[in-house]
């Protein structure tokens, strides 16, 4: 997956009406996205390639977190795994454990152009160093704000 012309992200959220909104965001970006629902459908489709950069959300049902696929994808893919981000509206929540397998984490909350923004780069640094900074006591808001949707006029459309 990951070597042609454009980005390729792959989303992993139980939500398809995030998946879609956010999807269609990084398609507008310029990136190609892969929009799955269970882990399942994730191993099955990185056996064919690995994208550039993956966002999962924390909770994906009632027996798997996005950190439990995260260590999982370390596990499996060791030194050709993408940059792993935490998408989700769940961070106050997380333990500290569960930030471990993560390169970064956000908040649904934040601005979309912004959080667009931080998957592409994110993308763009694949190979590069990862850097864990501490989420200790952010609140749910307080990641990535800054932007706000007035850059995004194709957020009302239908």
């Amino acid at each position: 997956m990951a070597g042609e012309n454009k980005l390729v992200v792959l989303l992993l959220d139980d939500d398809p009406t995030w998946l879609r909104a956010l999807g269609r965001l990084l398609e507008r970006a310029g990136a190609s996205v892969i929009a799955l629902s269970s882990p399942e459908a994730l191993f099955e489709r990185i056996s064919t390639g690995t994208p550039d950069v993956m966002a999962l959300d924390f909770v994906l049902g009632l027996d798997e977190t996005g950190a439990d696929v995260a260590r999982s994808l370390r596990e499996h893919l060791r030194d050709s795994c993408p940059p792993l981000l935490l998408v989700s509206s769940s961070l106050p929540s997380v333990d500290d454990a569960d930030f471990a397998p993560f390169d970064a984490a956000y908040d649904k909350a934040t601005a979309p152009a912004q959080l667009v923004r931080y998957i592409i780069e994110r993308a763009h640094l694949r190979g590069g160093s990862r850097s864990r900074p501490s989420l200790r006591g952010i609140r749910q808001g307080e990641l990535g704000r800054g932007d706000s949707d007035d850059e995004l006029p194709w957020l009302s459309e239908g």
